[in-house]
């Protein structure tokens, strides 16, 4: 059958070949038949519309790829044995490319598929480890999610680079598991080439993975007809119009809504669905998006609600919400007529871009309705304050203020954040202060939100690679929140029963390194169940009264370290936040300690006693507060493994001599195995205490690097010695200072 077919193909060549008017034509046209042109992908694929149980892989190709897409896809890389197929388009504002777009249903709930792409017969793209997806929980599921937010990104620039680079870094351990984007996708004017070379191309290792949720901006607006539902933002992307993903049925792509886990998201549009009231003198939000989001609000039963749209009801940055001139009022717009109606149906977080800068409000509720039209300007701080509209003025930090708390189920006018995402790569500027903001900054950045149940943690990422601001909403009485813990060695706390504790775990920055978590149960009556238990991010759900285990384990080369968390459950308790633990591996080979940070107290022959009471480090005063110390070895003669012996006063001798004296040092080896425990009792609630430790080694020689990390605690500062004499460190580093979220001590410790 194929020589058949061979010599009927050269057949045909030569009879061509003779009729060709000259020998070069005749090559051509025998080289076209002989081997046809394969397909480029001009697009890579790309994921749309991810559900639990479905989801519509996109890609584009130039006009060699046949028009039959097909997807093959898979559980088992290299066994992509199912697919599906579809037709491809050709639109009008590209004419030169094809689109392809396939729908998969019938897939199970989180789970990962691998896939390949291209057309019957042949693969033009994909089929690697990395090109694949996971489906979504169930809708309501609390198993926690991830989510990178941006806009005003994609002009193909140095700094939108150094914005996706900073997330990659940051997530490598637990990527995202989607994106959302605030507008502004492909600058200048949103056609279909800017499209592809300033977005997709530069987020392709990104959306072939991860699904996009984008909001329409300004400047793909200058390409699109809104109404027709036509241009090359519209073409781009496959969006719920018929309730595809949960919600209710907006019958447009321009705004729509959807369910991810336990989160119903509200996709705006600020741009094109608006309308001039003659009445008003000003553009407003057109009555049919508000109808729409009036019904899709009061249909939703999820645990949170989160809109998006492109347009910030409140900024100072390149654009000014208080201006009822700025982008053609729609700032104004947004704020006075779509806020009391989210506000009302109590939504929690709100993100707009446009602006760009990244601003980041109070826990606030019904700050609009001030100034007379058209001019609504935002009253002062203090203004807002008076009148009831800050509902939380701490900075709604864990580790600092604590979290912004909301009542469950959601009730109405219970308070929402808004975000400015600004950012993203395009340019920064703007006049920052915002009287409803807690924080603003004009550096290049995006925010990386985890959602875990009835927690929900944003933090801004810049470019740079830095956190530089945190907050979180939590829903529940505040009486039912795990305190913190943070973890450099067995340790114990109490939390509540029927609670929640979540947080992140670290394998120490070791660019090599891998960590896993598991939990267990120590003691106790009833059964607990652990979500991601071999995640980066670890959240715990306690129902009984017991004690239980997270073990850390990190792996860097052939080299293993553990790290115990011991956590015991009562029936009280109260605090804030999650928990901190940190799995410090040592830097190099052969310095890997059999006991992982374990801390030792005088005990023995040593003849001190192992409590008493603290002096004001200032002013050498007695305080009220006391120190007892517990367990551990204790061994004042030669306290170092590398290093000289102790010199006279720089050990426990100074420390314990009837009381603790403020400016004394402690010294204690790793010997025994057991832990140190250090109690302080009488502490005030109204003080603020600093806790000091100082380090100093005198070889390059290490033991190990124990780890004290104080975070989420209102009462403590820390206020630990700079290092900078590590040589395996980048820059030398150990510790840099209070900034720095840890203390690494050598336990080479004689100063």
């Amino acid at each position: 059958m194929f020589r058949l077919a061979q010599h009927s193909t050269v057949f045909m060549a030569e009879r061509l070949i003779r009729r060709a008017t000259t020998m070069s034509c005749a090559l051509l046209l025998l080289a076209a038949l002989v081997n046809p042109v394969s397909a480029a992908l001009t697009r890579e694929p790309y994921l749309q519309q991810l559900t639990p149980n479905a989801v519509t892989i996109m890609w584009q190709t130039d006009l060699n790829s046949a028009n039959d897409s097909q997807v093959e896809y898979g559980t088992t890389l290299g066994n992509l044995n199912q697919s599906r197929t579809s037709t491809a388009t050709n639109y009008p504002s590209n004419s030169s490319v094809k689109n392809h777009a396939v729908t998969i249903t019938g897939l199970n709930p989180n789970t990962r598929y691998f896939y390949n792409v291209g057309t019957v017969g042949v693969v033009e793209g994909g089929g690697t480890a990395d090109h694949f997806f996971a489906t979504a929980p169930t809708v309501g599921a609390t198993t926690g999610f991830r989510a990178w937010i941006l806009a005003d990104s994609s002009d193909g620039s140095a700094d939108q680079i150094a914005v996706r680079d900073a997330m990659l870094v940051q997530t490598a351990s637990s990527p995202p598991d989607m994106v959302l984007h605030g507008g502004d996708i492909a600058y200048e004017d949103g056609t279909d080439l800017e499209f592809t070379n300033n977005h997709f191309a530069i987020y392709a290792d990104i959306l072939r993975k991860t699904p996009l949720y984008p909001a329409l901006g300004n400047h793909e607006a200058r390409s699109v007809n809104t109404s027709n539902g036509t241009g090359p933002y519209y073409e781009a992307h496959i969006l719920p119009t018929a309730a595809e993903m949960g919600g209710v049925a907006s019958g447009t792509e321009a705004y729509y809504s959807f369910d991810y886990a336990n989160v119903h998201f509200i996709v705006l549009d600020s741009m094109d669905s608006m309308v001039f009231d003659n009445q008003e003198g000003r553009l407003v939000p057109s009555q049919a998006m508000l109808a729409w989001l009036s019904a899709d609000l009061g249909s939703t039963v999820q645990d949170w609600v989160i809109a998006l749209w492109h347009h910030p009801p409140y900024s100072k940055g390149t654009h000014d919400s208080d201006d009822s001139g700025d982008s053609g009022g729609r700032l104004v717009a947004m704020r006075e007529d779509v806020l009391p109606l989210l506000e009302a149906a109590g939504v929690d977080l709100v993100i707009a871009g446009h602006s760009h800068i990244y601003e980041r409000s109070y826990l606030i509720d019904g700050a609009y309705g001030y100034g007379v039209n058209p001019s609504y300007v935002t009253p002062a701080f203090t203004t807002l304050q008076n009148d009831g509209r800050i509902l939380d003025s701490g900075d709604g930090d864990p580790a600092g203020d604590g979290a912004y708390l909301k009542n469950f189920p959601t009730q109405s006018n219970q308070g929402t954040v808004y975000m400015v995402v600004g950012h993203g790569g395009k340019s920064v500027g703007g006049t920052c202060c915002h009287p409803v903001m807690s924080y603003d900054e004009i550096y290049f950045g995006s925010v990386i939100m985890d959602v875990a149940d009835k927690i929900v943690t944003l933090r801004n990422l810049n470019s740079a690679g830095a956190i530089t601001d945190t907050f979180r909403i939590q829903k529940g009485a505040a009486s039912n929140q795990a305190p913190t813990v943070n973890a450099g060695s067995n340790q114990t706390i109490s939390m509540p029963s029927s609670a929640n504790l979540d947080g992140t775990v670290s394998d120490d920055g070791l660019p090599s390194g891998t960590l896993t978590t598991t939990w267990s149960q120590l003691s106790g009556p009833g059964t607990v169940s652990f979500g991601n238990a071999s995640a980066i991010d670890t959240t715990a759900t306690f129902s009984i009264a017991g004690s239980y285990l997270l073990r850390l384990t990190a792996e860097d080369g052939e080299l293993t370290s553990t790290d115990d968390v011991s956590i015991t459950v009562t029936s009280g308790g109260g605090g804030s936040g999650g928990f901190t633990s940190y799995n410090d591996l040592a830097w190099g080979s052969g310095q890997l300690s059999s006991n992982i940070t374990t801390y030792t107290s005088p005990s023995g022959g040593s003849g001190l006693p192992s409590q008493g009471a603290l002096v004001d480090f200032n002013s050498g005063t007695n305080t009220s507060v006391n120190l007892s110390v517990a367990g551990g070895f204790f061994n004042g003669g030669n306290q170092s493994t590398f290093g000289s012996n102790p010199a006279p006063g720089t050990d426990a001798h100074a420390v314990f001599n009837g009381r603790v004296n403020g400016l004394g040092q402690i010294s204690y080896i790793n010997q025994s195995g057991s832990s140190l425990v250090l109690t302080l009792t009488g502490l005030n609630a109204s003080k603020t205490y600093v806790l000091v430790f100082y380090a100093h080694r005198d070889k390059y020689a290490w033991d190990r690097a124990s780890l004290v990390t104080l975070s989420g605690q209102e009462s403590f500062i820390n206020n630990s010695s700079t290092a900078n004499d590590n040589p395996n460190e980048p820059g030398g580093v150990l510790f840099g200072g209070p900034s720095d979220p840890s203390t690494r001590l050598p336990a080479d410790n004689d100063q």
